[in-house]
């Protein structure tokens, strides 16, 4: 395998990541990674992650109105960034 080809996988790697797995990393980073759980259990995807507002995020269990905000604007930011 040649230097080049495994950066372009590399870099196909990172550009297939879901926006499920920018906000798990996210989450993860935050020390807000207990809260992953919740988007599996509310069978949350990529197509439903945009869709998601302040009280869906409330509903789904994420009380903390300053966590809830903190991953409300991030799931914007992220949408916004992919849609780009």
């Amino acid at each position: 395998m040649s230097e080049g080809s495994c950066v372009t996988e590399v870099e196909v790697e990172v550009e297939e990541r879901t926006g499920m797995d920018r906000l798990k990393a996210w989450l993860d980073r935050e020390g807000l990674g207990g809260y992953a759980f919740l988007f599996r259990f509310h069978c949350v995807d990529d197509e439903v992650l945009p869709l998601l507002t302040l009280r869906d995020l409330k509903a789904m269990g994420i009380c903390p109105d300053g966590t809830r905000r903190k991953i409300y604007q991030f799931i914007q930011k992220s949408c916004q960034n992919s849609a780009e």
